[in-house]
């Protein structure tokens, strides 16, 4: 009877355990199910920290190639700008000289053989010239409108 009744407390104590530890089990489950939960909200909170982080610096490395590429072209139209008014100052300095009167006398003397000082006088109408040069065009003018009647 020592042996059943040894038999028994035996089987009691497993139970009690099996009901102690299936007990502590389902606390173990829930409480890894809370740290699951807990190592979750920490993993998403990293997470967003680190795509913060590297949005910013995505955004910082843009904001220095633009610069960089805004300094470029900076100089590239100030390269522009120094090339123009150079070309602006050689244009003013050539029409000045296209238009001194020595060169335009010495173009008509020379290539198209005018003379500077005419050894002659030039002679203009006089005033009853120029009435008869009138009179004598009113005339045609009269003997055009006759014909076209």
């Amino acid at each position: 009877m020592k042996t059943r009744s040894k038999n028994i407390v035996k089987k009691r104590k497993t139970t009690i355990r099996a009901r102690t530890s299936s007990g502590s089990s389902i606390l173990k489950s829930l409480n890894e199910v809370n740290n699951k939960a807990a190592n979750r909200g920490s993993f998403i909170i990293i997470l967003l920290i680190i795509i913060i982080i590297a949005g910013l610096m995505i955004g910082s490395i843009w904001q220095k190639v633009r610069f960089s590429q805004m300094a470029a072209e900076i100089e590239l139209l100030q390269q522009q700008e120094h090339e123009l008014v150079a070309s602006i100052e050689s244009k003013r300095v050539e029409v000045f000289n296209l238009k001194n009167d020595n060169r335009i006398v010495n173009i008509a003397t020379d290539h198209l053989n005018m003379i500077s000082n005419p050894p002659f006088e030039v002679l203009s109408p006089g005033e009853s010239e120029i009435n008869k040069y009138a009179d004598m065009v009113s005339q045609l003018k009269d003997e055009i409108q006759h014909k076209q009647r």
